[in-house]
């Protein structure tokens, strides 16, 4: 397993206005032969006169600290991350102590959150003093997790910093015990567009998605990667939502072996316009801008069980199979990769017992596509495609209504058709109690 990452702060359009500097800071570092990344994010108090410098000591040795260890042979456990991380923000505050004596400025004109994380191939350690946000992925699922709610105080823009005196206590440590595909460290200026407040700071999928398949693009460079992440930030949509500093530090873990093969196949199915920022907002099913939060909150989590409930029939049918899902033109695509041959019936399966789930909130056209891997090769290549248009829900009660009619038809003459009396009462009893279930499954669902 390999890391790669890309990172970038943009000054926010209220700082510019009033000419106050980019307050945030970040760093990263990838080591011991490209299998742990060491990363940390830092957002200076809009209110300490020299913030942005206390943001830049406090990665900078952050980020020292955490490449003195052998993290490969040195797994934490939760009692030994605490320990750890409020040694590192012990050594962080002492720099910034001595910084400000040596300048001549109080302590508290360096106040500045920290976020500081390390990554292996099979476990994660992360703390937070402040606010902002760590977002990771584990690996093999499709759901995006926030590790710490933000450390928000009475009013919108207060925090804890961590020159407070309770910043060791306020500090939040966690320990993710197994291998983690994705991690998004980033500032407080992203995260009206990111989490959704509504639903307890949950994770905004629509939001990290687009930027997960960003660094998953083959053949750009890490300069075009910036660029993309730098217009993003900078686009006229985030700014309209933000007018602080954003920052955001994006790492995804793959195998050596299939990394070629799964980016492209990730650039073949979003197809990204290179530099163009990826969306923030709703995906195009949503009707109007204007269309209320929560509104917008639960078509989105409508969305995502849809998602985690095609990642559970995936992962049963075939633990080795691949999926990456989006909604794109009115259409739910889902994109399976296969290092088995796979075929249209297989996708044809899928399609059908999603359709028998169909959630009327979310009702779109669905495609699967089957792409077949060659690893040894290092390719992708598309295999088949298979569509269902979206009916009108009459429609599909009508055809539901007319199949199970001729299903009861068939059964009850295959029934009548049975010379021993007593397996015949047997079947009229199993067939009323599959009725009986289906009827309550039906009231149950309406419910």
């Amino acid at each position: 397993m390999q890391w790669q990452a890309v990172g970038w702060k943009e000054q926010g359009i209220g700082h510019i206005k009033n000419g106050t500097p980019c307050q945030d800071d970040f760093e990263y570092q990838i080591i011991s032969n490209k299998q742990v990344i060491i990363g940390a994010v830092s957002d200076g108090m809009g209110s300490a006169a020299h913030s942005e410098l206390g943001s830049q000591i406090a990665v900078q040795t952050a980020i020292r600290l955490l490449n003195q260890n052998n993290w490969l042979n040195n797994p934490l456990n939760d009692n030994q991350a605490r320990a750890f991380f409020e040694k590192l923000l012990k050594s962080v505050v002492t720099e910034i102590q001595a910084e400000a004596n040596d300048k001549g400025y109080a302590v508290r004109d360096l106040a500045c959150t920290l976020l500081a994380f390390v990554a292996t191939p099979d476990w994660l350690a992360a703390m937070q003093v402040g606010d902002g946000l760590i977002v990771i992925r584990p690996q093999e699922e499709a759901t995006y997790k926030l590790l710490f709610r933000p450390n928000k105080g009475e009013f919108t823009n207060e925090t804890v910093p961590i020159t407070s005196s309770i910043a060791s206590q306020e500090m939040q440590v966690t320990v993710i015990p197994k291998a983690v595909d994705f991690i998004c460290s980033a500032t407080d200026g992203i995260e009206r567009i990111s989490l959704l407040k509504s639903q307890n700071w949950i994770a905004y999928h629509k939001f990290f998605e687009p930027l997960e398949r960003q660094i998953m693009r083959p053949n750009i460079t890490q300069t075009e990667k910036q660029n993309i992440l730098r217009d993003f930030l900078n686009s006229e949509r985030v700014n309209q939502k933000t007018d602080d500093d954003k920052t955001v530090l994006l790492c995804i873990q793959q195998e050596e072996n299939r990394s070629n093969s799964v980016k492209t196949q990730s650039s073949n199915i979003s197809k990204p316009v290179q530099k163009s920022a990826p969306s923030s907002s709703p995906s195009p099913h949503h009707k109007s801008p204007n269309q209320s939060q929560e509104a917008t909150d639960d078509r989105d989590q409508a969305l995502d069980q849809v998602e985690q409930r095609i990642y559970k029939l995936i992962r049963c049918l075939d633990p080795n199979l691949k999926i990456i899902s989006e909604i794109k033109e009115q259409t739910l695509g889902i994109y399976l990769i296969s290092q088995r041959p796979l075929n249209k019936g297989y996708s044809l399966i899928l399609l059908i017992l999603l359709n028998i789930n169909d959630i009327k909130s979310i009702r779109v056209k669905k495609k699967v596509k089957v792409f077949n891997q060659n690893v040894s090769a290092s390719q992708t290549y598309w295999s088949g495609e298979v569509s269902l248009v979206l009916l009108p829900f009459w429609i599909k009660k009508v055809l539901a209504i007319a199949v199970g009619a001729i299903v009861m038809t068939l059964i009850s003459a295959f029934i009548k058709n049975i010379p021993n009396q007593f397996f015949v009462i047997l079947f009229y009893f199993i067939y009323s109690l599959i009725l009986i279930f289906i009827f309550d499954l039906f009231v149950n669902q309406k419910k």
